[in-house]
């Protein structure tokens, strides 16, 4: 209740599992996500007609397209996004799903921003960079938008992710933290919370994220004012007002150690440079 209602007084959506919407969170419907389980869609489901978005999770691209299908049976205004996990699959299965003409991505990375289900994980800029510059190449990117979520903990992180190509973010560990959560990990392992999150007055865990959000929403209007931009949107996709390590770590010391030098063995070099 607490984040539906923050999600409200925000202007923002609060994505929440199908079973965990009981009836007082209805009048807050406009502001929440349904994600839907897999496998043929529960019936009835009365809150599809009342929500602007739900969320379905990637299985196929065969099978989502048709779960897109039976949604807008039941309300053809309602959005359709998909969530999918970053793994080394997903900027093939996000083109194939912008070809069957799906409207919104939710792509999501561990909880320390990194691609999963590899030896060798991405971090979650080079993903994002890389599924949206292979939807521009393919000109496909205005046809679809990406909301990115994993290691997004700070007002600063939204604005990187927004430059690298993504449309939105989605948050989940610092609202947590709003919650003055110590992040021990008890409640995963089936102990009781030391600070009792789950029993928070709802309208003292409303004021807390709403706080938190309108924190970042002024970082994120310092950040744009220093840039002289006045619209988000605009700044998607403009890696021109960034600054990437790597791309100054190879044009500073390319010149020193020749073309192209891994992190690893740069930082090697150097350590022998200096050392000697």
């Amino acid at each position: 209740m607490a984040l539906a209602q923050a999600a409200r007084e925000t202007n923002t959506l609060m994505v929440i599992r199908l079973e965990d919407m009981e009836e007082d969170l209805w009048p807050l419907a406009s502001h929440l996500i349904p994600l839907l389980p897999s496998g043929p869609l529960p019936s009835p489901v009365p809150m599809i007609t009342r929500v602007r978005m739900v969320q379905v999770s990637f299985t196929s691209t065969a099978e989502v397209e048709e779960r897109v299908r039976e949604i807008k049976k039941i309300n053809p205004g309602v959005v359709v996004s998909v969530r999918l996990i970053q793994d080394p699959q997903s900027e093939e299965n996000v083109v194939a799903l912008e070809g069957a003409g799906i409207e919104v991505l939710h792509l999501l990375a561990d909880e320390r921003g990194r691609e999963r289900q590899t030896s060798s994980p991405r971090f979650i800029k080079d993903l994002i960079r890389s599924i949206h510059l292979r939807l521009v190449k393919e000109e496909k990117r205005d046809g679809l938008s990406l909301i990115f979520g994993g290691g997004i903990a700070m007002a600063e992180h939204v604005a990187k992710a927004i430059i690298c190509g993504a449309d939105a973010v989605s948050i989940e560990i610092p609202l947590l933290l709003a919650w003055e959560c110590r992040l021990c990990g008890k409640c995963g392992r089936g102990m009781s919370c030391p600070v009792e999150v789950e029993k928070i007055d709802p309208d003292w865990g409303r004021q807390r994220i709403t706080n938190l959000i309108a924190a970042w929403h002024g970082q994120l209007l310092e950040v744009l004012g220093a840039m002289g931009l006045r619209d988000i949107r605009r700044l998607r996709g403009e890696v021109g007002r960034a600054i990437f390590l790597e791309e100054i770590e190879k044009e500073t010391f390319s010149q020193i150690f020749g073309e192209p030098v891994k992190k690893s063995a740069l930082r090697e070099e150097i350590i022998h440079a200096l050392a000697s």
